[in-house]
């Protein structure tokens, strides 16, 4: 059914790789990497460790609903990487038959973030996300990963994603969300669900590891009713570098050692950490007032 279009497609492909060059290529690399998981769950950890949970929350919920929707589509129209259509495709990144290009998962997630975020941010915000867009968008074309109808096709899902999310939100907040009730719960395991999805039928482990470990975290956290009760740079900074060891003990492990890993990189930014930062503020504080009784 993308016949009619391909000429098109690889028009274009041809005309933006005619622009490679080393540094163009990093360039677009790096506006690729952006939308990855890991950076992804940094944003997602940034929010929550400045006790910003639910903005969190919402966040992490976006790029579940973005996957979902991306894979499912590709799974329907199973359209092949524009490298199998033709050999003059330039490829910086490796991908096999099975694994599908319509619509864009990138620019689906790019879109999804414009359209939730455009109504909650300033004018500066929304420009530099219109760049981001257009700049994931064009880095998909540019890497040979999807044709440019694979990416508008994404853009128009995510744009549709993002204003899911946003109406979620606001029917949530309107009957005062709160995760303990049991409808809540129901929803948060309907997230959880969502993402063993994604790594079991769509076989997305890095994306759906850290997700499942950042619901699993957040929803036990909210269950035994705990609070955070800071939110400094510092305690952010250690939270990254526990971050870091993480990821780097999830590269040469065997794939049932990556996804636990990866796992606790989910759970960690909203269990671990957090319970381990208020148990030590929690411990100085005794220690003080036994400081202050002898005295």
């Amino acid at each position: 059914m993308f016949e009619s279009i391909l000429a098109l497609d690889l028009a274009f492909s041809f005309w933006i790789q005619g622009f490679a060059s080393p540094a163009f290529t990093l360039i677009m690399q790096l506006a690729s990497f952006v939308l990855s998981a890991i950076p992804l769950m940094l944003i997602a950890a940034w929010l929550y460790w400045g006790r910003r949970e639910k903005e969190s929350f919402y966040f992490m919920n976006l790029i579940v609903l973005s996957a979902l929707f991306s894979e499912a589509f590709k799974q329907f129209f199973q359209r092949l990487r524009p490298s199998f259509a033709s050999e003059k495709i330039l490829t910086f990144e490796s991908h096999s038959v099975n694994d599908f290009s319509f619509p864009s998962g990138h620019a689906t997630l790019a879109g999804a973030l414009f359209a939730y975020l455009q109504e909650r941010v300033k004018k500066g915000w929304k420009i530099l996300l219109a760049l981001l867009v257009f700049l994931v968008a064009v880095s998909r074309i540019y890497l040979g990963a999807h044709f440019l109808s694979d990416v508008l096709a994404g853009l128009l899902l995510g744009f549709f994603v993002g204003k899911l999310n946003l109406w979620l939100r606001k029917k949530t907040e309107h009957m005062h969300f709160k995760i303990t009730k049991l409808k809540e719960e129901v929803l948060l395991f309907a997230f959880i669900i969502g993402s063993i999805i994604i790594v079991v039928f769509l076989q997305e482990l890095v994306l759906a590891a850290v997700i499942i470990g950042y619901f699993a975290g957040y929803s036990l956290w909210k269950e035994l009713r705990f609070e955070q009760s800071g939110k400094s740079l510092k305690r952010k900074i250690v939270g990254f570098a526990g971050i870091a060891i993480l990821y780097l003990g999830s590269l040469s492990s065997s794939l049932e050692q990556k996804f636990i890993s990866l796992f606790l990189i989910g759970f960690w930014v909203t269990f671990l950490y957090p319970l381990m930062c208020e148990s030590l503020k929690h411990h100085l504080k005794r220690k003080g007032k036994a400081k202050k009784s002898k005295h």
